[in-house]
């Protein structure tokens, strides 16, 4: 083992005398002064460190932060502006995707009203376990915030169309709410919110960009009320430019009779429109 770390050493030491005789070199100067390899070695693990974790807090505020485009415009662009206060966490091209969000598209659409309340739920919880009246929920509460936020460790969590992956998290924190709001003990105050949550709910199961059921093209929905519209029509709700071409294609393998079909695609190519 000895013999391991002494060849390291000196690979570290190596690579540092040539830095330093670099560095001499290309500004003029004497060659730069270290303390040892090992110790340099352990001050730049401790900054990947570091970086990785501020990376990792970063991309988390981020994903929480695709939840709250909402169906107000004006309010929208007083959030994008009250994000663009930390450059830092939000850059502009960050704020520049959520700018193309559609609230009411099934793929993009976020819920700001659920991550507030599961995360006021999971509060509570933590100060009641914290007291050791509800431990067991403030454990639960852990571990769903803790899985919730390994999702940034995925490459393109922060782009748009991944907040799907956070449905996990709002079907985890879901009994951490419910529980809260059965404590309640107010039966018109429970009352009164149930009819909220159900009002709320209205604009995004009656007027979905893609498959409403209230038709008001071209804006909020693409498409007229799935109870009217051509099936092909809402298949390419998304992208009505394609349509045309799918179709043609469609006819000439109809017309081949073929009874083996393949297909050779790029992989953003929507395939399951021709089956």
């Amino acid at each position: 083992m000895r013999g391991k770390q002494a060849v390291v050493s000196s690979v570290l030491i190596s690579r540092y005398d040539e830095m330093a005789q670099v560095e001499g070199e290309t500004t003029g100067t004497e060659p730069i002064d270290y303390l040892t390899a090992l110790d340099a070695y352990k001050i730049s693990l401790l900054d990947r460190v570091q970086e990785a974790f501020i990376a990792w807090v970063t991309k988390v505020a981020q994903m929480i932060a695709m939840n709250f485009v909402t169906p107000v415009y004006w309010l929208n662009q007083q959030y994008f502006q009250l994000l663009g206060l930390l450059p830092g966490v939000f850059s502009v091209s960050f704020i520049g995707s959520l700018k193309s969000i559609v609230w009411n598209q099934e793929d993009l659409a976020g819920s700001p009203l659920h991550i507030i309340i599961i995360f006021l739920s999971m509060t509570y919880w933590g100060i009641k376990g914290i007291k050791g009246k509800a431990n067991l929920l403030l454990q639960y509460s852990l571990v769903a915030f803790m899985g919730y936020s390994f999702v940034a460790f995925i490459g393109h969590s922060t782009m748009i169309y991944s907040i799907r992956y956070q449905l996990a998290f709002l079907v985890m924190g879901a009994p951490v709410f419910a529980y809260a709001f059965e404590m309640l003990y107010k039966t018109i105050l429970q009352n009164l919110m149930m009819i909220g949550f159900l009002l709320y709910a209205l604009p995004y199961v009656f007027i979905s960009n893609m498959r409403p059921v209230i038709g008001m093209p071209p804006w909020p929905t693409r498409i007229g009320s799935v109870f009217k519209t051509d099936a092909s029509e809402i298949l390419f709700a998304m992208t009505p430019g394609f349509r045309d071409e799918y179709e043609h294609v469609t006819h000439e393998i109809k017309n081949a009779k073929c009874s083996e079909v393949g297909l050779w695609l790029h992989h953003e190519d929507l395939e399951y429109t021709f089956w």
